[in-house]
């Protein structure tokens, strides 16, 4: 077992990306994509089940390739928010931003401060219990 307490994900496509599979179809997935075509195009999708508490953040904010390819569909320019979502996920956030505004909202980073710092006082609290 590791000591991972939890993960948090910024805009991260738990159920493949359509934009991926768009690229994938004109022939540029392999391309573009290397190595992680598999995880962006997947034949099916797992639940998070048995695995740390997963804190998926995603943003709404439409500017990017997948609003222009994607139309009607509520993205963040590059990922569907819906794909940001996966069954057994703990939480679910999203934020007025674009995918890469994700790295530099000051909204986004104290989220993740708030989640990291819970488990820090959970941790502290079960170790404090422990001795």
């Amino acid at each position: 077992m590791t000591n991972i307490r939890a993960v948090i994900t910024l805009g991260t496509p738990h159920q493949g990306a359509q934009l991926a599979r768009v690229f994938g179809d004109l022939g540029w997935g392999g391309w573009l994509f290397q190595r992680s075509e598999h995880l962006l195009i997947p034949d099916t999708v797992n639940p998070w089940v048995g695995l740390p508490p997963l804190h998926s953040l995603a943003g709404d904010c439409p500017f990017g390739p997948a609003a222009m390819l994607l139309k009607k569909q509520v993205c963040d320019g590059t990922v569907l928010v819906e794909e940001t979502k996966i069954d057994g996920m703990t939480s679910h956030d999203v934020y007025p931003v674009t995918h890469i505004a994700l790295l530099f909202s000051r909204r986004v980073s104290d989220k993740v401060i708030a989640i990291i710092d819970d488990y820090s006082v959970l941790t502290r609290t079960a170790t404090e219990s422990a001795n």
